[in-house]
């Protein structure tokens, strides 16, 4: 979601940004009084740390992570809406330049960034349609084969995932150590009965119709890391990004086949190929 403080754009005759169009235009005369835009870099190895920037670029772009046959996956990020979403996100920092680190909520507080994104983007279609959609995070409950207590374990997970217990741990939580910590509990029907405010809750609960996680595939938690790889040699070492995502598209799908055949998936060979 974008964030921004409107004392200051209000100042510079800025309006609220709708589109990456928009955002670029603002950041021209960010630029120009010493100020700047935030857009999170990425974090870490994983499909959600490595690639969560790229996300809301690939999709809005009507990209996809993976192409899928009879249960054997490859990379789609050699197709060109992929490369477009991928030269948008890197063009950020080798381009616009805005800083690679920053803490963005001191910095918004000082008034040095004020405006960025937290985890959300938006983009516009030429037929002036506007897709916002993003990944996100998320935790996730499992019951072990093993378990002697499978049933038991089934109600539990009901229960806690239950409109009730949501509510009544996010109000405790928040009544014991106050609005930091607020829960942005997956629930929807208690998130809207939480203490938030009701504007709050509607922005978030706009933006949740957007929604879309990446695809999880066998092998695919290498995706996440070489997308991370291929931004590095983009904005760190001046890399050509469409050669930076080739090398990417080829590492990430030699993990898929190797993982798919280690589940006994018929694999396509040319998966093993660059080019």
């Amino acid at each position: 979601m974008t964030f921004y403080r409107t004392d200051i754009l209000s100042e510079l005759g800025i309006k609220p940004p709708d589109t990456w169009d928009d955002l670029y235009d603002a950041l021209l005369k960010l630029q120009q009084n010493g100020l700047d835009f935030y857009y999170p870099p990425p974090t870490g190895v994983g499909v959600t740390e490595g690639a969560v920037g790229f996300t809301p670029f690939l999709f809005q772009n009507g990209g996809e992570y993976y192409k899928c046959m009879d249960g054997s996956c490859r990379s789609s990020l050699d197709t060109p809406e992929a490369l477009v979403g991928f030269q948008e996100w890197t063009d950020l920092y080798s381009n616009y330049k805005i800083p690679r680190e920053a803490n963005f909520f001191t910095r918004m507080r000082t008034g040095e960034q004020p405006i960025g994104v937290a985890g959300y983007g938006v983009q516009k279609l030429p037929d002036g349609t506007i897709i916002r959609a993003s990944g996100g995070t998320g935790a996730s409950m499992v019951i072990f084969e093993q378990s002697k207590h499978k049933e038991e374990s089934w109600q539990f997970v009901k229960w806690w995932s239950s409109k009730d217990a949501q509510q009544r741990f996010g109000g405790e939580l928040e009544a014991l150590i106050g609005v930091e910590a607020r829960w942005n509990t997956a629930n929807l029907e208690a998130l809207q009965a939480l203490p938030w405010p009701k504007k709050d809750i509607a922005f978030i609960m706009e933006q949740w119709r957007w929604f879309r996680e990446p695809p999880v595939v066998l092998g695919g938690y290498f995706t996440g890391r070489h997308v991370l790889n291929a931004w590095n040699r983009v904005v760190l070492q001046g890399m050509n990004p469409r050669e930076a995502l080739e090398d990417a598209i080829y590492d990430i799908n030699k993990e898929l086949a190797k993982k798919q055949e280690e589940f006994g998936v018929k694999v396509d060979k040319s998966m093993y190929r660059r080019g």
